[in-house]
């Protein structure tokens, strides 16, 4: 859900996004042209951090959705003001990080994929064989653990 001037809401109708956002059932994107960090409830904003966190850079530094979550929780924890200092610290944090959707985008693909071809089964040479039969039928043939290679 797209709201502009998201500044114009008030407290109580910012806090009635929260329990869809957290829900999942809304994504909720919100512009501005004041301070985010003044205008916008704390909660919504930890929550925006956290996605962020694990979209937008993922696995170039995959200590930031960690320290996002955290954030959420000692502001949960303390509530204003001491709180929001956390939510400051890691929307710098956030803002500074090198940036990856590579997990993001596989994990989409993977998504059509398995909604494109339904559940496949485990190709027969990367399945393992721990006994003679399975062997003898084709399972892990030709198969080569890298971190087991000379």
């Amino acid at each position: 859900m797209f709201v502009d001037e998201i500044h114009r809401f008030n407290k109580a109708q910012q806090d009635a996004f929260l329990p869809h956002v957290e829900g999942g059932l809304i994504t909720l994107i919100g512009a501005t042209t004041e301070n985010p960090s003044f205008e916008i409830i704390p909660p919504l904003l930890s929550r925006c951090r956290v996605r962020f966190a694990s979209e937008d850079v993922g696995n170039a530094d995959p200590q930031a959705l960690t320290l996002a979550i955290d954030a959420l929780k000692t502001y949960d924890f303390l509530g204003p003001p001491e709180g929001e200092l956390a939510l400051a610290q890691a929307a710098v944090y956030l803002a500074t990080a090198p940036k990856s959707n590579a997990v993001y985008v596989a994990f989409g693909e993977s998504q059509a994929d398995v909604r494109k071809f339904g559940t496949l089964p485990v190709p027969m040479h990367i399945r393992n064989a721990p006994t003679k039969l399975m062997k003898e039928i084709g399972y892990g043939k030709d198969y080569h653990y890298v971190l087991t290679q000379k």
